[in-house]
Parts: structure tokens; sequence; C-alpha cells
């Protein structure tokens, strides 16, 4: 998992790529719990799960392994997703039950299972820019950034041009 909200998916065995493209709605089913799951006891799900890339590695070496599927996520309130809090949020992607994965693996099917049928990965800090909240956000703190900066210039030559010393200037950056 990464914050822009892109993750991988690496069995341990190459796998049926073609096939795999085709049927893993059928396969995967996908949702996260927020760190309050405990009280609530809620599977939140996802506004999109999409797979970018079947079989192919990203980073420095990528290339096709047949073992790595790349996706890409999007959550219906980003913002709501673990921010300030110490604890994280978690993505489970789970097996469906009674799945068949006889046409998944390469090879002989009979030799070849999966180990695990659920996993879970810690949701990072998310800044998904793609979300409209989240953009409109960003630009509400830059454009604070300049007021804040404006103001702080204006009190700094307003207080220098009456010569009356600069002591509020730095109690208002000690109370920012």
């Amino acid at each position: 998992m990464e914050e822009n909200s892109t993750g991988s998916i690496k069995f341990n065995l190459p796998v049926n790529m073609t096939w795999l493209s085709e049927n893993y709605y059928d396969m995967f089913d996908v949702y996260w719990r927020d760190t309050v799951y405990n009280t609530n006891k809620q599977n939140r799900t996802l506004l999109e799960f999409n797979f970018t890339t079947f079989g192919y590695r990203l980073g420095i070496d990528g290339g096709q392994d047949n073992m790595t599927c790349n996706f890409t996520m999007t959550f219906a309130t980003p913002y709501m997703v673990g921010l300030l809090v110490k604890k994280s949020d978690r993505l489970y992607i789970d097996v469906k039950e009674g799945f068949n994965s006889t046409n998944l693996f390469l090879g002989n099917a009979t030799e070849h299972k999966l180990d695990t049928l659920t996993a879970k990965a810690r949701i990072p800090l998310l800044f998904d820019f793609r979300n409209e909240n989240m953009a409109l956000m960003r630009q509400i703190s830059a454009t604070m950034y300049w007021v804040m900066l404006g103001l702080i210039s204006i009190q700094f030559c307003a207080l220098l041009i009456r010569n009356t010393g600069l002591l509020p200037v730095w109690i208002f950056l000690e109370y920012l």
C-alpha cells in the first residue's frame, strides 16, 4: 500500500494472468475497516477498486513476472480514512467463499492451492487529490498560507513604520 491509493497483490507462484484479469471481481472481496471497527462492526466498501496491471512489477526492475497484480483504490470519503489518528485503518482482500482456483495457477492445478484466503494491509495516511473535497482542502490550505504570510508581513511593516517594537509580531508567530 502506498499513500497515493495504490498497491499490489503478489502471489507466491506464477498465475494465469489472462484468466485472473477476466475473473478478478468473482475472486476477490475487497473492503476496509476503520479504527473503531470493534464498536461499529462495519466493513466499509471502496468506491472503486481497479487492477491497473496484471503480471508486471512496478519500480526500477519492473518486468513481467506473472505473480504481481497492481491496483488503484478510490475511497468515497478519503478525508475520513484514519487521519490524525495513531491507529491505522486496514484494507482487507479476501478470496470469496466457494471460489474454485483450478484455473488460477499455471501448470498442474492439483499441485497448487491458495495458502492464504485473506490478506490485510495497513492503510497509510492518504491524501487522495483525485477527490474533489481533498483538492478543495488543499487549495484552501495553500491560500491560507499566503494569507497568514501577508498578515505577518503587514504587521511587521506597520510596527516598523510606527517604531513601536516587534514584540507583537513575535507573540503572533508564537500563537501560530
